[in-house]
């Protein structure tokens, strides 16, 4: 049994603004709550070290999906700049739960072409050396 595409909007919003599979379940733990959040705190709820929540929370704040506060530590919130982010995180979170390979799925082959791309972009063929 297969399931359906996501939507276009969803797919542009996943290409455009998320990275990782542990931006998506950052966003997810966050979602739905008002509550303020240090970086070691969403590390020890996903897994992931607290430098490397920290460098994807920076991540999600720099796309406007997150506000930022500096208290002893800094906290942050899911609050989207724009409409049609809130909107967007707000599908994805909708979808997440039943669609989680298909989104999964999405930023792997995204993110994976993109780096392909940049890769190849340095790659030397023996034609293109000079000497």
């Amino acid at each position: 049994m297969t399931s359906a595409p996501l939507p276009v909007p969803l797919q542009r919003f996943l290409s455009d603004c998320i990275d990782s599979v542990e931006q998506v379940e950052i966003l997810a733990v966050m979602h739905g709550t008002a509550r303020w959040w240090t970086a070691r705190e969403l590390a020890s709820e996903i897994y992931l070290s607290p430098a490397g929540a920290a460098r994807e929370l920076e991540r999600l704040a720099g796309r406007g999906l997150l506000e930022v506060h500096l208290g002893t530590d800094l906290l942050y919130r899911v609050s989207a700049l724009s409409q049609s982010q809130a909107q967007a995180i707000s599908a994805l979170m909708d979808v997440y739960p039943t669609h989680r390979v298909e989104i999964l799925g999405h930023i792997i082959a995204t993110k994976g072409r993109a780096l392909r791309h940049f890769a190849e972009a340095f790659r030397f063929r023996k034609d293109d050396r000079s000497g």
